[in-house]
């Protein structure tokens, strides 16, 4: 069995597209997903809502069999998962107990219940657990695994955190073609070079081509990223996120926050120092 694959879900669209996009990637991996769904009721304010004992137990029993059935329906082994707690503790429970390779979620084209809680947490996927995350656009090209992967690199060196160091597995069940971003700006020129060669310093990849560098030239790096990933016909977008940009207000203004909010295709964002 491969590394389990965590998928933040609820009833909506954008999840459901998580989820088979979640399965797509299993199989190759021969991985299990596991649908990880947060209970409402208890997350809404007590001050407004007053809820009998009885009728959440009941409507919490509704929800565990509602997902075991979109658990069933998935073409690869499934677990249901749910939860009562706040997200970053649910997050942190999934995480010390299936290790997940990534953790999943969808992104909708209209921001709903989940999209509204990670964005007014500031994505503690990110900041807190700092594990790494892949975040699928509602009406991303679906089903199927990427064959073209677009790596996004600023020039600066890194260091990958513990959790994000080995994405190879994925890699290796993808096996997909790698394209290098580079975006070069007014305050950030000359480093192409630079960007591949923190990638294979960091071993993001076994093999990458010393063609693989693709530089546009843009005052926005978000949409010089963008711009490039649509270059090379990217189906998969992989940033690296430094903590200073996860930090409070700063993750809002940061690249990666406006490439997550505006990508059409699936990202993989991996944390590093």
């Amino acid at each position: 069995m491969g590394p389990n694959l965590v998928v933040l879900t609820d009833f909506s669209e954008s999840s459901r597209q998580a989820l088979a996009y979640a399965a797509a990637l299993a199989q190759p991996l021969q991985s299990k997903v596991v649908l990880l769904h947060l209970y409402q009721d208890v997350l809404l304010d007590p001050e407004y809502v007053m809820i009998p004992a009885a009728a959440a137990i009941r409507s919490q029993r509704e929800t565990r069999n509602a997902l075991e059935k979109m658990a069933e329906e998935l073409p690869v082994p499934a677990a249901v998962e749910l939860s009562v707690n706040t997200l970053a503790e649910t997050l942190a429970d999934a995480i010390a107990r299936y290790h997940p390779l990534v953790l999943i979620c969808g992104r909708a084209a209209t921001p709903d219940f989940l999209d509204q809680l990670l964005g007014d947490q500031a994505l503690p996927v990110l900041r807190h657990l700092r594990y790494p995350l892949l975040m699928v656009p509602e009406g991303s090209p679906m089903p199927g695994t990427p064959t073209r992967v677009a790596l996004a690199a600023d020039g600066e060196p890194f260091t990958f955190r513990d959790n994000a160091m080995d994405m190879h597995p994925l890699w290796e069940a993808l096996r997909a073609t790698f394209s290098v971003l580079h975006v070069e700006t007014e305050e950030q020129y000359d480093r192409a070079r630079t960007a591949v060669n923190s990638l294979r310093h960091n071993h993001l990849v076994k093999d990458l081509s010393p063609d693989s560098l693709y530089t546009v030239h843009h005052t926005s790096p978000a949409t010089g990223i963008l711009q490039a990933a649509a270059d090379t016909q990217a189906e998969l977008l992989v940033l690296m996120a430094r903590e200073r940009s996860l930090l409070g207000g700063l993750f809002h203004r940061s690249v990666t926050a406006q490439v997550l909010q505006r990508s059409p295709v699936p990202v993989l964002v991996l944390p590093v120092m």
